[in-house]
């Protein structure tokens, strides 16, 4: 889909790193010799130790009139951006300065030219499905949470197995003995659900993917499910906590009988796209697919 240009920019660096911090502030002075309105969280704001002049800050939790999200990082900024700017619906533009970068549209050596023409309006994006957790704790809701790559229950410190159960739509599926489960998007169908052996979904298919980590049977297999089915996950084993992630980044501890129902979220991530890249070509180079 291709839309129309920005005037309002939400600047988001990966934290703690120098050379990002530096291309930051010559990011904001370009942006602002150009007459855009940049938007830098306070925090961020702090971090870059830049001039405040011209810079709009406020909550990260409110984009109300951004047009576009730019990222300076990796995938892990990227997720952390999505999760806050999807609700308004706001475009999401990365400059990979992380590591593998599979969310990157760019690189981040061609920056000024690439943002150039987003700020034109000459880019397009992919929605992306999101997630929803819902954590219950003795019949009562605790917390709901959004994912952009996947929900996860896994075990905590201790060395031994925890039992999940797990239902689709109220109907059970199966009971592991497991380190885990990963419920993945489409998106996060290569990160950890692909480390665990989940199958590899193409970024605009409707359906999640339901992967065991390490189960104590051969014949617990990954399942994709369609993007409409509901998931529950229940904690059954009674002698210690699970934990309960989202995107590796949020989340919180579960206990016995605690359950977290998942769902398709009301919204999607819009994430622009690199048109010289697609999806089978960056999984080629990032998984060095032919190589020997």
């Amino acid at each position: 889909m291709v839309c129309e240009s920005a005037k309002s920019i939400a600047l988001f660096l990966k934290p703690g790193i120098p050379e990002i911090c530096v291309l930051g502030r010559e990011v904001i002075k370009w942006l602002r010799n150009r007459n855009f309105q940049v938007y830098v969280s306070p925090m961020a704001l702090d971090q870059l130790d830049a001039e405040a002049d011209g810079v709009i800050t406020g909550s990260d939790e409110n984009m109300e009139g951004v047009d576009l999200a730019l990222v300076l990082g990796g995938d892990g900024t990227i997720l952390w951006v999505a999760r806050r700017v999807a609700p308004f619906n706001i475009p999401v533009l990365s400059f990979n300065m992380g590591n593998l970068g599979f969310l990157a549209a760019y690189s981040v050596d061609d920056l000024y030219p690439n943002l150039e023409k987003v700020l034109q309006g000459n880019y397009a994006t992919e929605d992306r499905m999101m997630l929803t957790a819902e954590h219950y704790s003795r019949n009562k809701l605790i917390r709901t949470y959004t994912a952009l790559n996947d929900v996860v229950v896994n075990k905590q410190l201790s060395p031994r197995l925890i039992k999940l159960e797990m239902c689709v739509n109220d109907l059970m599926i199966n009971t592991y003995l497991c380190d885990g489960l990963i419920v993945s998007t489409p998106t996060g169908s290569t990160a950890y659900s692909l480390s665990a052996g989940g199958p590899i979904m193409i970024p605009d298919i409707d359906a999640i993917a339901l992967t065991p980590i390490c189960p104590h049977t051969l014949t617990n297999r990954p399942i994709v499910i369609s993007g409409e089915d509901v998931i529950s996950i229940r904690q059954i084993s009674e002698d210690h906590k699970s934990f309960l992630t989202l995107d590796g980044q949020t989340g919180g501890s579960m206990r016995h009988d605690d359950i977290v129902i998942i769902r398709k979220a009301p919204y999607k991530a819009r994430i622009i796209t690199n048109p010289n890249a697609p999806f089978f070509q960056v999984l080629r180079h990032k998984l060095a697919w032919g190589q020997r």
